[in-house]
């Protein structure tokens, strides 16, 4: 979930998908929330992915949660 009042829109990208743009991952709106469920036979057992929150198609935001941090400036892994 997350939270983005006063937007309209929001999309998750990330490694399952190639970082693009893909409606399957158009983001439901509740309110000032956004929210999507990933089946998960899509990943394969025991293994990471990374992902990111598109909001109005113009603002990437990271999971405030994650542990893992990808910083394309700093981390070069």
């Amino acid at each position: 979930m997350l939270a983005a009042p006063d937007k309209s829109d929001a999309l998750l990208i990330g490694s399952f998908n190639n970082w693009e743009f893909d409606t399957n991952y158009q983001m439901n709106k509740d309110g000032g929330y956004f929210w999507i469920t990933v089946p998960a036979n899509q990943f394969a057992a025991n293994t990471s992915f990374q992902y990111q929150y598109i909001v109005d198609y113009s603002i990437t935001i990271a999971d405030p949660y994650s542990t893992l941090i990808l910083d394309q400036q700093n981390d070069r892994f």
